[in-house]
């Protein structure tokens, strides 16, 4: 036998009648007890956040060294590789420009002219590809200038 909703409420209220008094005088003293415990929660995790980020911050800066010397060792090796190429492509270039000089010989044969075109077309493809190894050492460059402008910007949020 339920009584309805209307005798559940007057129930209700009368129960709570008795509580009043004893909830009003005891309520600020819970909410204060809520209130330091809430501070020394908040107290422990602010302590808890900043270990953390000092942690990141290190582990940041060990990154940023790791990849600092990575990166020095692959541009050195990039530099020399160039240096190289480049003498490569001196000479190259001067092979190819004493060929491409028209120089008239009367008395060269057909077959020696025919070795000397083989010989252009042989220069000329040496020098494509030292040019495609130019183009991906200059790709290469741009690709490490990027990484070390992102390094630079990682470094700087970590701060």
């Amino acid at each position: 036998m339920n009584g309805g909703p209307l005798v559940r409420s007057a129930a209700r209220r009368v129960l709570a009648y008795p509580w009043r008094p004893v909830w009003a005088r005891l309520r600020p003293r819970i909410e204060q007890v809520v209130a330091l415990e809430s501070r020394v929660q908040d107290e422990r995790l602010r302590y808890a956040i900043e270990t953390l980020r000092n942690e990141v911050r290190e582990e940041f800066r060990a990154d940023d060294g790791r990849l600092a010397a990575e990166l020095r060792a692959r541009v050195d090796d990039l530099a020399h590789q160039l240096e190289l190429l480049s003498v490569h492509m001196v000479a190259l270039e001067e092979r190819l420009g004493t060929l491409e000089r028209r120089q008239v010989d009367l008395h060269s044969t057909e077959p020696e002219r025919a070795e000397a075109r083989s010989l252009v077309e042989e220069v000329r493809t040496e020098h494509r590809r030292a040019s495609s190894k130019l183009a991906a050492i200059a790709f290469y460059e741009e690709r490490i200038s990027r990484l070390e402008e992102l390094t630079g910007s990682t470094r700087d949020r970590a701060s």
